[in-house]
């Protein structure tokens, strides 16, 4: 994969000012149970971005990041109401790509 230089950057930039816990040991069974994850970087400052509002969500989402000898773990903690269920969605991603303009060809917000 070849990266450009802005991406290069930006995550350069991501990792000088928020360093991650160095070389934690992950399971990845679907539970943040290891200690590691207390002491993980965590960004919990989500956006709604469809509609693109930039309001606080409805919900809480938290996503951890953690350092480990295979690259770098991350876990999202996501609210959700015992009453509301998952659906799965019935459109093809490349149908998201021509209806919005807003996003580029791999899919990233620009």
């Amino acid at each position: 994969m070849i990266y450009t230089k802005p991406r290069f950057i930006f995550f350069l930039i991501l990792w000088l000012f928020f360093p991650c816990s160095a070389f934690a040991v992950i399971n990845v069974d679907g539970l943040l149970d290891e200690t590691e994850w207390l002491d993980a970087q965590s960004f919990p400052n989500f956006v709604v971005i469809d509609p693109l509002t930039l309001d606080t969500p409805r919900l809480n989402t938290q996503a951890r990041v953690l350092s480990t000898p295979e690259g770098l773990a991350v876990a999202f903690i996501c609210e959700q109401p015992d009453d509301e269920t998952r659906t799965r969605t019935v459109t093809s991603p490349d149908t998201i790509l021509k209806e919005r303009p807003a996003f580029n060809r791999s899919g990233n917000f620009m």
